[in-house]
């Protein structure tokens, strides 16, 4: 079982998934199809699963690599913007000549649930020939968002990450998706006795285990081989497993404005607090407030909690988790 050994006081954490312009459109009522709808606000913003998390980690004082592709066009100015004003190393981001950077609409219904139509573009593309072994050798951690299991030479640089991180002893964090568990879940078995951590949601969780109850399918999951499985349970927080440990834990109670990104502020700060020993509890805890905190704004990776937030909100005995 890999453990992680961090040897400086930073923390370097690649991420490996897709980056976006997001629209963010809140409307007053869902129409049916074919009907009509005027939306209360429009929002540009930058956004993807692997940019929310590779945030997240640089909000808590990690160094994030982020590991993606955009096309050479106006939106992509819209896709790195949060990543250019967090100082996230965006070095090995990839710009693509043929094909439009990633675009997600994000319509918000009352109530704060999202659904989302989205464009993956140039982060399909993603060259695997970035993913070496000298990369793996330098970080911590590598974040993998399952939407880059999908397609195109995308997913031949997470399975060649993987088969890195495990080779070089770099916890793996896999973060599902439902396309994820819909298009390719015998990877996601084959992958699962090499991750350190596992994060879902309830639907994906029943979608990958159909007709068992949560415990049994949490029971079921770990005995395939990984450390630590959160299990993102909404308004009800989150339950946290290791072995035969099951803690569920409420989140903070909090006026919900838009979910988008929620879950992946959750997910990279279970992540973070794992990997700097803090108990399945505190990790349970700074997930939870993450994500909870991420819910009260609109947008994806501009609406993730800024560091003064943190500190005002988080628990004294868990101060030591931020390392800034």
């Amino acid at each position: 079982m890999i453990e992680p050994m961090l040897t400086s006081r930073t923390t370097h954490i690649a991420v490996l998934g897709d980056i976006n312009a997001d629209i963010t459109l809140i409307i007053p009522s869902y129409p049916s199809e074919g009907d009509d709808c005027t939306a209360r606000s429009l929002q540009w913003g930058s956004g993807g699963s692997a940019l929310n998390a590779a945030v997240t980690f640089a909000v808590l004082g990690g160094h994030s690599r982020l590991l993606s592709r955009v096309g050479r066009d106006p939106t992509a100015d819209v896709a790195l913007r949060v990543a250019h004003q967090q100082g996230i190393d965006i070095s090995l981001v990839q710009e693509d000549e043929q094909i439009a950077t990633g675009t997600c609409a994000a319509i918000i219904s009352p109530g704060g649930q999202r659904t989302m139509f989205s464009f993956r573009g140039a982060n399909v593309a993603f060259d695997s020939r970035a993913i070496t072994p000298e990369l793996l050798a330098r970080i911590h951690l590598l974040y993998l968002s399952a939407h880059a299991l999908l397609e195109g030479s995308q997913r031949d640089a997470a399975l060649r990450a993987v088969e890195l991180a495990n080779a070089q002893g770099v916890p793996i964090v896999l973060d599902l998706s439902t396309p994820a568990i819909r298009q390719c879940p015998d990877d996601i078995f084959q992958l699962l006795p090499r991750l350190w951590l596992l994060c879902l949601n309830e639907d994906e969780l029943r979608l990958l285990l159909p007709g068992q109850d949560d415990a049994t399918a949490i029971t079921r999951l770990l005995r395939y081989g990984g450390r630590y499985l959160a299990l993102k349970q909404g308004a009800r927080g989150c339950t946290l497993a290791s072995g035969d440990c099951r803690l569920q834990v409420a989140p903070p109670a909090v006026t919900v404005i838009d979910t988008t990104a929620s879950g992946d502020a959750f997910a990279a700060g279970c992540a973070w607090a794992l990997l700097h020993h803090g108990s399945i509890h505190e990790s349970a805890l700074l997930g939870n407030l993450l994500g909870a905190l991420t819910a009260t704004r609109p947008g994806a990776a501009a609406a993730l909690p800024g560091r003064d937030e943190l500190r005002r909100r988080l628990a004294p005995s868990l101060q030591r988790l931020l390392h800034f």
